[in-house]
């Protein structure tokens, strides 16, 4: 299990100048784009990180419990954490009660059948109940494990986890509180557990041929199409079902039934389907609203025709992801994207040949043209689409974001501290001035990429 919570550091290194200076809305856009192994050293060299911005470790809370790994890492790129390993577990959980759980904003609970972690969520609910923690975000997942365990609810429900926050959320509309849940056919039994009507984010994720116990395509298919359709202010879905394919004989209604969830899902901005569970010919027309959209590509004229009559009036950004076994290799897609890279060129007619793919340029259209698309497809895409730019300062943007999300914390603690004396001037204005979260990181990143366009443009950049 870990926990994201601060250890104070023994080092007495002065940390520099420019980070301890900055608010911690700021230190949490920078350390955000910090190879994230980098962080923990960075922590205990700049103590002001513990200082300054104490509560923010507290903000997001993970549960996690361990498989292989004593010291398994607990951070991705959106939220903040320590290294733990099994000695201090039993330390945490009796000093979680002292803990100043009312900083806490955002809960991650994983692996539910860890006896520690129920522990921990007696902690938290009993905070909950008394008032001395008030979450506005908790992210549950019940994801099936394949590696020999098998999640379960049934403890959390035996400890009356639910029905605290059924109580907890009463009264509190999806701005004030949401859920996210990742799972598979484990989450049709949070049914009346949870209200699906604040749902904001639903991972599906089902894999038929590792699962222990097994569910007929018909189950899981009204399973999800209940789920979605009672998820009606859904903001992000991401489906990634394997070995489960729909053939165009199989019952129809089923493909009906997610068509009319996806009608409904009037709020939904981001759409990921990663896995084909249908078969090409099958089209299920995205939500009305989605303005991030990343799908499988089809391999029949069908397809092709169906996605290129696609209308979605707000559509922003688009990736179809090629159903072809060399995108397996991470070498072959990472020759595939350098030469893309290399291209200058940003419309519809700008693209190239490599092993049977062609791809084009475009930042927000990142997939392969299949010999089965209509040969002005591009064409017909954008023109009932005009939320997909072909700018090409779009492309920039990803030539030059791309390469920094990968430096080494070395290499991006210079590039701070070279440019950092004035903007951390100018971030700071604009903190105090009311901006924050999304919108200062925007800001952030926009004044680091344009100095290192200028720069590039300079033929001054090493990269």
């Amino acid at each position: 299990m870990t926990l994201s919570i601060p250890i104070t550091s023994t080092n007495t290194q002065t940390p520099p100048l420019l980070l301890s200076s900055l608010p911690p809305e700021i230190l949490h856009s920078i350390i955000s784009y910090i190879d994230w192994r980098g962080v923990n050293c960075l922590i205990r060299v700049c103590k002001s990180l513990y200082d300054v911005a104490y509560h923010h470790f507290l903000e997001d809370v993970t549960f996690r419990s361990f498989q292989d790994d004593p010291e398994e890492f607990c951070m991705d790129p959106d939220r903040w954490g320590q290294m733990i390993n099994r000695d201090r577990l039993s330390h945490l959980i009796s000093a979680a009660p002292s803990l100043p759980w009312n900083w806490t904003r955002r809960i991650e609970i994983q692996e539910l059948y860890a006896i520690a972690n129920l522990k921990l969520l007696k902690v938290l609910q009993a905070k909950i109940k008394g008032g001395m923690m008030n979450p506005q975000h908790i992210e549950i997942d019940v994801t099936e494990d394949l590696m020999g365990y098998q999640t379960s609810l049934q403890p959390c429900i035996d400890i009356g986890f639910f029905d605290i926050m059924k109580s907890y959320t009463a009264d509190k509309p999806i701005n004030k509180f949401s859920y996210s849940l990742i799972g598979g056919s484990l989450l049709f039994k949070l049914e009346g557990l949870i209200p699906f009507e604040i749902v904001a984010k639903l991972s599906f994720v089902y894999d038929h041929s590792e699962m222990r116990i097994l569910e007929s395509k018909k189950v899981i298919f009204s399973g999800l199409t209940t789920l979605i359709g009672a998820a009606v202010n859904l903001r992000k879905l991401s489906l990634c079902i394997k070995n489960i394919g729909l053939e165009e004989d199989d019952d129809t209604e089923l493909v009906e039934g997610i068509q009319r969830a996806f009608d409904r899902l009037h709020t939904l901005v981001e759409l990921h389907i990663v896995s084909g569970f249908l078969k090409d010919s099958i089209f299920i027309i995205p939500p009305p609203n989605t303005k991030f959209l990343s799908l499988r590509c089809g391999h029949t004229p069908l397809w092709w025709h169906k996605f290129s009559q696609c209308k979605l009036p707000k559509i922003e950004s688009l990736t179809l992801i090629p159903n072809d076994s060399r995108w397996c290799s991470e070498s072959e897609r990472e020759r595939l994207l350098e030469a893309e890279h290399r291209l200058v060129s940003a419309g519809s007619s700008a693209k190239f040949q490599i092993a049977d793919l062609a791809l084009t340029t475009l930042y927000h259209f990142r997939g392969a043209i299949d010999s089965s698309a209509p040969s002005n497809f591009l064409d017909l895409l954008f023109g009932k689409n005009p939320g997909l730019t072909r700018a090409s300062n779009d492309v920039m943007f990803y030539q030059v974001i791309r390469p920094m999300l990968s430096m080494t914390i070395s290499r991006i603690r210079e590039r701070i501290i070279k440019y950092g004396n004035s903007a951390a001037d100018e971030y700071c204005e604009k903190w105090k001035a009311g901006k924050r979260g999304k919108e200062l990181e925007k800001d952030l990143l926009k004044g680091i990429l344009e100095l290192l366009t200028k720069e590039a443009s300079e033929g001054k950049l090493e990269e």
